[in-house]
């Protein structure tokens, strides 16, 4: 399931603090048992937003970097995606629909390699291309996110007071 155009939670920024980002790759440690269950994207005055939303409190590893081209776990399929630039998302926690998932076998988010939202959906994005589910493979999913440009960029985890749901948010600067 995807979301369009709704704004994350999270610490909303000022321009200002966009110019104190970088293009380095961002990480941090940790694994959670909780499923991603859905995917949202949104944009700010001066980035572009995607979410990771996870079904609960535990803390979750991540890492977000540029790359030339993004591959499937398992396979090592090449996933391209629109756009001159791609981050590869890998986050360590299951896929909502997963074996043994609550949903049992049906992905959240369709086969390895399908695209989250269609072209016209992303219409108005100042950076954002495309984002593509490239798989899930020994506790890590993996995603693609299509860029018009390489930009700065930061990833972190916010924990939401109101359902106490942890997201995984990579916010991308228009320029």
């Amino acid at each position: 399931m995807t979301t369009v155009n709704e704004p994350a939670p999270g610490d909303v920024v000022g321009c200002e603090e966009v110019g104190r980002w970088n293009t380095d790759g961002q990480a941090s440690e940790g694994h959670s048992g909780d499923e991603i269950y859905d995917v949202r994207i949104g944009q700010h005055d001066c980035f572009d937003r995607v979410v990771f939303d996870l079904g609960g409190k535990a803390d979750v590893g991540f890492a977000v970097r540029y790359v030339a081209q993004v591959h499937a776990g398992g396979s090592g399929e090449p996933m391209p995606v629109a756009g001159d630039a791609v981050l590869e998302v890998v986050v360590t926690a299951p896929v909502s629909g997963y074996p043994g998932g609550e949903d049992g076998d049906v992905d959240a988010f369709g086969r390895s390699g399908e695209l989250l939202y269609s072209e016209g959906q992303l219409v108005g994005l100042t950076n954002l291309r495309a984002v593509r589910f490239a798989g899930f493979f020994e506790s890590r999913a993996t995603f693609a996110i299509g860029l018009r440009d390489e930009v700065p960029f930061r990833a972190f985890i916010a924990l939401d007071d109101e359902d106490g749901h942890r997201t995984l948010i990579v916010d991308i600067a228009h320029e």
